[in-house]
């Protein structure tokens, strides 16, 4: 079963799902209404997509998505999550978390639960970068960094905990290893503050 095209482009951007960043531009309005007019307009993107309606590209800023974490974060992350932002520059995503990971209900072999029994009980801040690129609706990803409570985790341990977070995704998202892209995307550009995803053609739907 493959997760709907919202939940899946959350799972694409964060994987681990802990994050924290740059909070909300002033907007004049409160801060539950400009983020739910933030998410709304997310929604109305990932919909324009997956129904074939999006005729040019869909930039998504970087204040609509983590408006839309904002709002469904406990939905997304089982409750793991107290913190859900991220921060976008060119073909990164930079993350960082707080929260339980004991909420998340982490599935992890013997040797990598041993690595990581610290941070499977009580709150922890989580920092991470990733590497995206994407062509003809594949996408990859690589982790750069992975710090938790401002300890450097090693590259092998870091890409050992995102293949299990991963692999608890319908289909897999793991690192190093190209997945279909959801909504009928056809590839995505990360810069500066904004995704901008390109709907794939009327023949490569």
């Amino acid at each position: 079963m493959t997760y709907p095209a919202p939940r899946r482009l959350a799972a694409l951007l964060l994987l681990a799902a802990l994050l924290s960043g740059p909070r909300l531009a002033a907007t004049g309005e409160p801060p539950g209404v400009a983020t739910a007019k933030l998410a709304a307009n997310c929604y109305g993107k990932l919909d324009a997509l997956r129904f074939g309606q999006q005729q040019g590209p869909a930039v998504f800023t970087q204040q609509e998505i983590n408006a839309y974490l904002a709002l469904n974060k406990d939905r997304l992350f089982k409750s793991a999550a107290q913190e859900v932002k991220v921060t976008l520059a060119k073909d990164r995503f930079f993350v960082n978390a707080s929260g339980d990971l004991a909420k998340a209900n982490l599935k992890m072999d013997s040797l990598l639960h041993k690595a990581f029994m610290w941070i499977l009980k009580g709150n922890h801040r989580i920092e991470a970068e990733l590497q995206f690129t994407s062509r003809d609706r594949r996408g990859t990803y690589q982790i750069k960094m992975l710090r938790i409570d401002g300890i450097r985790v090693p590259e092998t341990l870091a890409n050992a905990l995102a293949r299990q977070v991963g692999q608890r995704q319908r289909p897999p998202l793991l690192p190093g290893e190209a997945f279909h892209l959801p909504a009928q995307i056809e590839h995505c550009l990360v810069t500066r503050h904004a995704v901008t995803c390109y709907p794939a053609r009327a023949g490569k739907r």
